[in-house]
């Protein structure tokens, strides 16, 4: 039943080191689900359509905002420029036993 909504595949990059000094660990995650937003941000000449994701990922990973991911396999050692910054995360529980994480990026 999970496989029909989480059929998604994601390239992950956590960073280790500080934001200065970027070191970049990359994962794959899939079994996952994502989900688009489109929405307009104002701007000096107009608006500016800006697309922001949330995935909803069903194993536990260290991920922080600040990190990288990418809607794909990509076997980059370091973030391409198209890559999303991850601003949020969230873990979510029942019972207090880990459920899934919601990363918004």
């Amino acid at each position: 039943m999970l496989m029909a909504i989480a059929s998604d595949t994601i390239t992950v990059w956590h960073n280790t080191g500080t934001p200065k000094q970027a070191q970049w660990t990359r994962g794959i995650v899939s079994g996952c689900r994502i989900d688009w937003a489109v929405g307009y941000i104002p701007a000096g000449v107009g608006p500016v359509a800006q697309t922001s994701m949330k995935a909803y990922l069903f194993k536990r990973l260290d991920i922080v905002a600040g990190d990288r991911i990418a809607v794909r396999v990509d076997d980059s050692e370091i973030p391409p420029h198209d890559s999303m910054r991850v601003a949020t995360v969230a873990v979510w529980c029942d019972g207090g036993h880990f459920h899934h994480m919601e990363v918004s990026a």
